[in-house]
This record gives structure tokens, C-alpha cells and sequence, in this order.
């Protein structure tokens, strides 16, 4: 009997790449309306609430760069006085890492 499956693809082979976005804020009142903006993209995969180097974490399946240039120039532009500064990273590879 199968209880469950799992597809997974290779993203660079169809000409994907995962890029992950840290903004830092410099202005919180709008924190859930960036959220909800940013999660209105097609292209998120994932969004996290993080403390550390960035306030908030986005990662992104997209065909390059300029595309995530063009989604963080949005959300600049509809959050001009709360955005302080983003970084991005595409991913290369990424593990899963087993609890035992």
C-alpha cells in the first residue's frame, strides 16, 4: 500500500534557481501588510518571521536575478519608509537533515 509520495524536481534543470531574500526594516507598523504583499507573489515559496540579520526572510523559485531585482524594487516602491536594506542569496544546494 502507498501511503504517500513526493515529486522532486530539479528546478536549474528547467531553468529555476531559489533565491532567498533577508530584509531588515526600518519601520515595523507595516510588518504584516509586507508580509501579506509579499506573499501575494506567485513565485514565494516560503516566508519566515526571523530575528537576526534580517527582520523578515523570503525565498523566492525564479528564472534569475533580474527578476528578484524587479520584486524587491516593488516592494520598495509600495514601502518606501519601512524597507532599510535586503540581501539576497540564490541557493545552490539544499540538504535535509535527518532527526534521529
Amino acid at each position: 500500500m502507498i501511503l504517500g509520495f513526493r515529486l522532486n524536481i530539479d528546478w536549474e534543470k528547467i531553468g529555476y534557481r531559489h533565491y532567498k531574500v533577508d530584509i531588515e526594516l526600518k519601520n515595523s507598523d507595516n510588518y504584516n501588510y509586507i508580509i501579506k504583499y509579499v506573499e501575494s507573489n506567485p513565485n514565494l515559496l516560503w516566508s519566515f518571521k526571523s530575528l537576526g540579520c534580517g527582520d523578515l526572510e523570503f525565498v523566492f523559485l525564479l528564472n534569475n536575478a533580474h527578476q528578484l531585482h524587479q520584486i524587491m524594487d516593488n516592494i520598495s516602491t509600495k514601502f518606501p519608509d519601512d524597507i532599510k536594506n535586503y540581501n539576497y542569496f540564490s541557493i545552490m544546494e539544499a540538504h535535509k537533515i535527518q532527526k534521529f
